[in-house]
This record gives C-alpha cells, structure tokens and sequence, in this order.
C-alpha cells in the first residue's frame, strides 16, 4: 500500500466507554478516564492482514492460526468472528464443522458434561452426600476386595452399617454376603451413615445420580468450571427450585451464575453484563453392545447439554440478540472393540465344605468358557449420535445485524455450511464476506467427502486462501487409522489390534493390522499454506509428536513394546513469504519431553470364573466345578464414545520445554520456554468388565501448560535475557465429591440343604468417591533478568488483586528492592454497584515514579435508572490534595440509551452533544450551549434525518442548528455507520469530506473547495 499525506488528519469527538475492562492496565484508565472523552485520529485506512507472524501454542505444538471477519463491540462487550484453525491434526472419523474440515468459528457456548443422572432434569434424584473431608467415604477392609462379613454384622470401621439390604423378597438379596467397595449397597449419606433400604437399590439401578455434572464455557477469556451446589434433598426440582445455586469452582468467583425458570442459565461477569444461555441442545447417544460378554443390549441416553448464548445485556442496559434456526444433525457411527484372546481355560472340581444354611462363593470375573476349537472372540460397541442444532441466523445491536447465510452439503447428514456472512446498518449492507468450498473427496456419498474451504472474501475482494497437504483421506469409517484415530495409510482389515505389536510375539492374531503413526499420511489435508491479501503467505511444516510412552503399562509377564510417535501433529516450522516469494522470515521449533497426558490402555490379561454345580440332595455332597478363563483383551475405537468420566480432560501431547529459532529479518537468535506438563495419575483397576479408568491429581496442580521460564539467546548461544513467571492459584471452598458405579466382578453364591443346591449370580460393583474441584493460575509476580557483559540487571513486577480477583495494582522494583514504578487503584464497594456484580468500576487510580505521585484520579458515580454512571471526575495534579489544585470534571446529563449529552469542567463552559444515528454517534458537538437551552424541534430534526433520512437532509438539519445558535461553537458530523465519517464541518464552517471505496476502505480527504488533503493508494501485490 502507498501512502499520500498532504494535510495533518483532523481529530473527531467519540465517545468511550465508562467502564473498564479487567484487562485493561491501570496506566491505561488513568489516560482515557479523565474526561471520559477521547479524541482518536481520522477513520482508519483499510487494515490488510500481512503475511506471517503467525502465533503459536508453543506448549502443544500448534499454530495459532486466527483470521479475523469483523469485530462485534458494544459498551465494553466485544465479540469476535474469527476463523480459527487446528493444526494438530485430521481424524479420520472426524466431521467438518459449519466452515469446513479443521475449521471453526464459535461464540461463546454453554456446555453440560453428563455424569450419571442429569442434574438439571426435574425428575432426577441426588444422593446426600455429606461435604468432602479429605477423608475416604467408604469403611477400611482390606483395598478394592475386602472380606465379607456376616449378615450378623453391624459395625464396620466405626461407620453404622444396617442389617443386610433385600429387594421385593428375592432370596438372593436376602442371603447373599454383603460385599464393601463392590456391593452396590454400601453408600453413605448426608448424615455419615452407611444404611441400606431400597434408596441404595435406586442409586444404582435407577435414576439416582451420585455425579455431579460439570458445566464449562469460556467468557471474556476466562473459562469457567460450574457446579451444582448444596444438594440436600432427594428431590430439588430446577423448574420448582429457581434458586438452585450453581457455583464456578475454579476460583472465578468474580463471575455470578443462575439457574433460571426455563431451564437456562445466566451467567453475570466481573463488569456487570449478563449472559443468557436460554436455547439448550441435548446430544443424543443410542448405543448397542454385541459380541462376546454382550446381549445385545441397546440404551438411549442424553451424553452433553449445548446451552448457546442468545443475550447479552450490557452494563449500560443495552442488548445484543442471538437468533436460530433449528435442523436436526446426525453424526457418523462410531464403534470400539474389544479382541479377547484365549490363552489357557482349566477347571477345578470342589465339594463344598458347608452343608445346610452355610454358604459357597467364588468371586471373579463372569467369563463365558471357550470351547476347544475356538480361541478368540470380541465384544462391539456402537454410538449413533444426533441432536437439534441450533444455526446462528442473526446477531442483533443498536449499531448493527450481522447475518449468516446457509446451504446444504453433502458430507455431513443435517449440518448446513455458512456461505456468507453479511454486516448491516438500518438494512444497508455495509460488508459482505464470501465464503468458497470444495471437497476433500475420495468417492461418492457422505463417507468419502468432507468439506473444504478454499477461500474467504470481504465484498468480492481481499480473499484469503488456503493450500492443504495433498493426498486422499481414506472414507470416514475406515480400518486404515492410527492408535488416536488418524489416517496412517496402512491396509488394515479390521480394528482389532495386532498383538504382535503390544508385546504378544507368540501369538499372530491380526498381524495384518498395523495402527502406528505414519508423518506422510498423518499430515494429508491438513493446512499447509495460508495466502493472504496482499500476495505474500505462510507455509507450515509438520512432523509427528514424540513422547515419552503411549501406554500405561499394566503389570503382566510379557513385555510391552514403547510407542514414543503419533498423537497428531505438531509445528516443525513456520516460513513466511512476501508477495514476490522471498522468504522473509522462518521460526523452527524444536521440543523437549513430550508427555502423553492421559496414558492409553490397550491390553491387559484377565483371569474370568465360571461355575457349574452338579445336583445332590444331602448325600452325596454336591460338587462344584469352577472353570479358569485366562484372556488376552486388547481394544480400539475409531472414535470418543460417549460420555467421559474425564471429560474435563483433553487426550494431548505437552512438552516441558520448547526452542524457538528465528532465521532471517533482524533477529538470528532462540527463545527457550518452559511449562508445566504433569501428567494425569490413573488407577486402572484390572479386574473390571465394564473398563473405566479414573485418575487424580494433585488439589495444588498448576495448569498444563502455564509458562514458567523465558530464556532469550543471542546468536553466540548466551543467554541475554530471562523472564520467570510466578503465580498463585484460584480456587473455590466448595467441598463436593462424586461417587462413580461401574461393574466390577461377581459373586457366585451356593446354597446347599435338604431341598437340593441352589445357586445365585451376584455383580458386584466398584465404588470410585473422586473430589471435585479445579483451579486457574494467577499471575503474581515476573523477575526479570538482563543479562549484560557487566552483570546481570534484575527488575521484579509484581501483581496486586482484591478479593474478587480483580487486577488493582502493579509494582516494579530494581534488584535492591527499591519500587521505581507504581500503579494502585481501588475498586467500588457501593452496595447498589455490587448487587450488579460490577466489580471493576474505579473509585481513585494513581500512578508513582521512585516514591512521588505522578497522577492521582478520583471518580464519583450516579447509580440512578438501574444504570451505573460517572457524574464527576476529580484529578489531584502531583497528587495534591490541595483543594485549590484540584480538577473536576462534571458529566451533566445522559440520555435514555447512557450516551453523554452535556459535560463540562469546573468554571468553564458547558459542552453538549447531539446524538443521531438510532443514538449511537455523535453528530453534533456545542460549546457555550447548556443542552436544555438548545430547541427540541431542531434536536429532533437532526436524530431524525441521521434515522431515515438522506445525508443532505442530515446536513441541512445540522446546518440550521449551527445558524440558531451564533454565539455557540458547533462542531458537526455526519457518518457512514460501521465505516467511518463522512462529512465534518468545524466551528469555522470548514467542511471536510471523507471517501471511500466499495470495500469501505478510505481513499481521499477533500476540503471545502474540493482540494485533496490526504489520499490512500492501494495495492494487494508490488
């Protein structure tokens, strides 16, 4: 782009917002807080996006690619239309999202994690459970298999225990041992106490929920982690029971959340704009299990809840609206296997030491026996997901309607693809953006294609495009994956895996079967060049994770081979190019003890019971067979089924330490960056059927992947600069747990007497009691060190936040401790301001250099009409507390939409606005005028001829206030909403004028005689 500059930009009057954002600096309040006026340069020139300097996540590998569309901003509340891409990686089973494969663009969305019973459904029971201690729940005997005791027994470990549980006279229950840890019965209540009845025969074959759901989203950047409180009764009902309270528990107390008559949820950040999550879409799971241990059974169960936003009301009462349309989407079938693999099968015949009332047990896992001629079976399950999917059509403000517009596709049964987004003032379009695709296709039907975006437009110009990796991607149900699902190009004929490869060199089931990672079938249609408008582009280089191990190794005879590749991929490097394709830049990664975060369990021997009693009547004492089941389980799935007890948790690859090396431009030097990288704790309890792994962490975990070091290299390889990072953690004193059923084994009962031998088949269950809670890193203090040839220069800034984690201060100190450098605020505790949550609102600010105040401000706020607003800014010069020093600065009056409509400063003259456009632009600024003494009717006039009317009508409007008021200074504009000025006439009469092109991009500056003042040339490539 060429540039003219003929004439010194003339400043036009807007409005800034009166309240501040949490992470804006204190610094930066102090200068835009004054007046509460600013005055910024003339309308932007169009902002092309250049090429490189893309972002990385440099803790997972993985580029921050962000294009931004258009930018929502209303009263402090900012939202963004952003296209974000993933550069970790394409499964194979993975679906294309509304802007194509590996693409999305999302708002801010509500979800449920289901554990268990859904807690916001009105029929569901709660257990109650007292709060969590610390302290196991269950009684002490012996581990996960304890000994049973006697129906006789009424104690155990200092807990009250009732006499043993029956159900509608079943002999079974009535007789059987009691079992602690696998009995479904042992639960403890509110009260500490371990009874039995039928409400414990709920808890775990009916709709009694033990687990706590969580609900996560993610607000003004910070993600939030809400669970049900205080559940206290059997029966709390959402619908009946509004104040249900619903709590965030990873230390964001700054944020309110309520439950709300219709089901949906509000959420209230730190400035006191509300969020309404009202339309709910519930994921719908069937699943059907067969094979071996199966019968074939199918379920239907609601998985996750979709709460999307659909208002914002701002801090200044004004309302973003979100609308929808309905479609019901259908995903692809997902299957796991389970290969069972015989190895050896003996029997055992016993003659029962108890006759008449005493009893026989074995216990053990319910394995089928195998007969001679077959040696392997397996188990399949299968999810079928659906749900009703809410299509964003609208996103209404006083300022604009950005609408999105949708076709059919056809990959993906019920999704829609967004094809163009357009952006509206008063039904002008004021920006069109043009979304173009193809498809990924290796075939026909909705199993061989997958969406593919090539490019993105604003009005017909200005595309970005986009080059992926080639190669064909197998169809989405394809055998040819890897252990996480990616594609890996092998001929693989099932997803049985190979036990060869998991250490089983004797046996060659499904060697055929290869699932390890392979780079040049991984990477195919991922992105590998972005062009942007202006003709230059980035490329991006990939190569495999690498990792300590794949596996958590169970303790078995064999030996289990090490799998240290795979898990998608990760940046090898970045190369960005101008237009004329000489490389500008190149950033190369290079990573250090890569963790596999949640290790994988693909093979495990098991030792199953089977039983046979062969009749007898007293003599001869009947026998019983028992029949040992030795297998080999081995499994794999072409996708996440179903709900996640680790649902907060993603399946990733982290790194201790990553080197980023800059090659070309300025800089030849490495950055050195160090994380946190812990790896989950899980307990694999291999005796179960029904495999669910559970894990915990350390209460005081700081969060994968928090910096904690920077090291800066010069080309020599020495350090000349170190960063470490030093925080605090957030947390709430919410002391809830979960208790998690999922079968474990059985108990075989015999019973012998006079009437023959009788035998009962009992599940037992494993009992997991987990703690919940969660924690977010604060940042508390940076040590900076400068390394010179000297010495080494250390400088320390620390962080100050009140109780409601809201940032109040900064601190710098030199290396003897001495503060050089000072910000210090204090927020609002006026009872009306806090019931709004509004916890940022300033009540002095000041800024000190070496010990001496440089600024000091003080704000006085009006709390009328529901509406919190500045009335009187006070600045101390020096800090000053002489009165005669001091400057106010007074806010006179505000109209119905919060918009200034007189200010002035103490002894001078007053200043008054006139606001058009629907309210939302100044179009008039006098000085000398009291705004009561300007006339309606000509006020009226202006704000109608800005509504709708043309521009001439607005100038001859604005022009007739001028001549009413001669003794007044008036200042006028008129406007191009969500562009820019158009026309402004100053106190002397002198007329400026504004051009733009068809894309809205400014081209000229003219004066009143039509002389150019500034001009904007504009070219995509030189």
């Amino acid at each position: 782009m060429k540039k003219k500059l003929r004439f010194r930009l003339i400043l036009i009057l807007i409005f800034c917002n009166c309240y501040y954002s949490n992470s804006q600096g204190i610094s930066n309040k102090l200068e835009t807080s004054k007046s509460n006026v600013s005055f910024p340069t003339n309308p932007s020139v169009y902002e092309f996006s250049k090429y490189g300097d893309v972002n990385i996540n440099e803790y997972r590998g993985l580029a921050d690619i962000n294009i931004p569309l258009y930018q929502i901003s209303l009263d402090g509340i900012n939202i963004g239309l952003n296209l974000n891409y993933y550069t970790g990686g394409i499964k194979v089973s993975e679906e294309a999202g509304l802007v194509g494969l590996g693409w999305n663009m999302s708002l801010p969305t509500l979800i449920q994690n289901i554990k268990d019973e859904d807690d916001l459904d009105p029929f569901t029971k709660f257990q109650t459970l007292p709060g969590n201690t610390g302290n196991t729940i269950f009684p002490t005997a012996g581990g996960l298999n304890p000994d049973y005791w006697s129906p006789s027994y009424f104690t155990f470990g200092g807990a009250d225990v009732a006499t043993p549980c029956s159900n509608a006279g079943s002999v079974a229950y009535n007789i059987q041992p009691q079992y602690f840890v696998s009995s479904g019965y042992f639960l403890i209540n509110k009260d500490g106490k371990y009874p039995c009845g039928s409400e414990f025969y709920d808890m775990c074959y009916t709709n009694v929920d033990t687990e706590p759901d969580t609900f996560t989203v993610n607000i003004n950047g910070d993600n939030l982690i809400i669970i049900r409180d205080d559940i206290g009764v059997n029966t709390p009902s959402p619908i009946n029971n509004v104040s249900l309270p619903l709590k965030v528990i990873n230390g964001h107390s700054e944020y309110k959340v309520e439950l709300l008559n219709d089901g949906g949820i509000k959420i209230i950040d730190f400035s006191g704009s509300q969020y309404f999550f009202n339309l709910i879409n519930s994921i719908n799971s069937i699943f059907t299990n067969n094979g071996y241990l199966q019968n074939g059974s199918l379920s239907n169960q609601v998985t996750s809840k979709i709460f999307k936003l659909t208002k914002i009301i701002t801090n200044k009462n004004n309302e973003i609206i979100f609308s929808y349309f309905n479609g019901t989407v259908k995903d692809l079938e997902k299957h796991s296997y389970i290969y069972y693999k015989n190895i050896n099968t003996t029997s055992q015949t016993l003659q029962s030491n108890y006759y008449n009332s005493n009893p026989e047990n074995i216990e053990g896992v319910n394995l089928p026996t195998f007969n001679s001629s077959q040696q392997s079976s397996y188990t399949v399950t299968s999810e079928k997901q659906s749900q009703l999917f809410s299509f964003l059509t609208t996103i209404s403000t006083p300022n604009e309607v950005v609408s999105f517009n949708y076709s059919d596709r056809i990959d993906y049964e019920g999704m829609k693809k967004i094809d163009n987004i357009q952006i509206a003032n008063n039904n002008n379009v004021i920006k069109s953006i043009d979304f173009n695709y193809s498809y990924f296709s290796n075939g026909t039907g909705y199993l061989n294609n997958r969406l593919k975006l090539e490019s993105v437009s604003t009005n017909n110009e200005n595309s970005y495009s986009f080059i992926y990796n080639e190669g064909d991607l197998p169809s989405k149900n394809s055998y040819s994956i890897d252990y996480w699902g990616y594609f890996n190009g092998k001929p693989n004929i099932s997803f049985f895996p190979n036990l060869n490869d998991l250490g089983y060199s004797n046996y060659n089931d499904n060697s055929q079967n290869d699932f390890k990672s392979y780079l040049t079938f991984c990477k195919i249609a991922s992105l590998q060049k972005i062009i942007y408008p202006t003709g230059g582009y980035s490329e991006f280089e990939y190569e495999l994770n690498e990792f300590d191990d794949l596996i958590l190794h169970p303790n078995m005879n064999n030996y289990v081979p090490i799998i240290t590749k795979g898990g998608g991929l990760r940046i090898k490097s970045i190369s960005d190019f101008s237009a004329l394709n000489s490389l500008s830049s190149k950033k190369q990664y290079n990573y250090y003890n890569g963790k596999v975060i949640f290790k994988k369990r693909l093979v495990r021997e098991i030792t199953g019971v089977k039983s046979i009693i062969s009749s007898g009547i007293n003599t001869p004492i009947p026998n019983l067979t028992k029949y040992n089941t030795n297998l080999i389980e081995a499994n794999l799935s072409n996708g996440n089924l179903g709900k996640n007890f680790i649902d907060e948790i993603d399946d990733y690859i982290g790194y201790d330490k990553v080197e980023i090396t800059k090659i070309g431009g300025s800089y030849n030097g490495k950055i050195l960056k160090e994380f946190t990288n812990t790896a989950y704790n899980i307990l694999f309890p291999f005796q179960k059927l029904n495999f669910k792994p559970t894990f915990y962490k350390d209460r005081n975990y700081l969060s994968n992947g928090t910096l904690l070091n920077e090291k800066i290299f010069n080309n020599s390889n020495e350090v000349i600069k170190e960063k470490k990072y030093i925080y605090s953690l957030l947390t709430s004193n919410i002391n809830r747990y979960g208790v998690s059923f999922s079968a474990y084994d059985t108990t075989y009962f015999f019973q012998f007497n006079s009437n023959g031998s009788q035998e009962f088949i009992h599940p037992r269950f494993l009992l997991t009691s987990y703690p919940i809670f969660a924690n977010t890193p604060r940042l508390l203090k940076v040590i900076d060190s400068d390394v010179f040839s000297s010495g080494t220069k250390l400088t320390t800034t620390e962080y100050q936040y009140n109780s409601n984690n809201i940032p109040i201060g900064k601190t710098l100190k030199n290396q003897s401790g001495e503060i050089i450098y000072q910000e210090n605020s204090s927020m609002s505790t006026n009872s009306v301001v806090l019931s709004k949550n509004i916890l940022d609102l300033p009540i002095w600010l000041s800024v000190s250099e070496n010990g001496s105040v440089k600024k000091f401000l003080q704000y006085i706020y009006s709390t009328d009409n529901n509406v919190v607003l500045p009335i009187k800014t006070e600045e101390l010069p020096e800090g000053n507390p002489d009165p005669s020093t001091k400057i106010n600065f007074f806010y006179d009056l505000y109209d119905d939409k919060n918009n200034v409509l007189q200010y002035h400063q103490e002894h001078n003259i007053n200043v008054s606005i006139i606001w058009g456009y629907n309210k939302t632009l100044p179009v008039a600024k006098i000085e000398n005028v009291a705004y009561s003494s300007i006339s309606s009717s000509l006020i009226q006039a202006i704000q109608e001829a800005s509504n709708t009317g043309t521009e001439a009508q607005l100038l001859i409007a604005l022009e007739n206030l001028r001549n009413a008021l001669p003794d007044a200074m008036v200042t006028t504009y008129t406007h191009k909403p969500l562009v820019g000025v158009c026309t402004m006439v100053d106190a002397k009469g002198n007329k400026f004028t504004y051009h733009y092109d068809t894309n809205n991009r400014l081209q000229f500056v003219k004066d009143k005689n039509g002389n150019v003042l500034s001009e904007n040339e504009y070219h995509y490539k030189d």
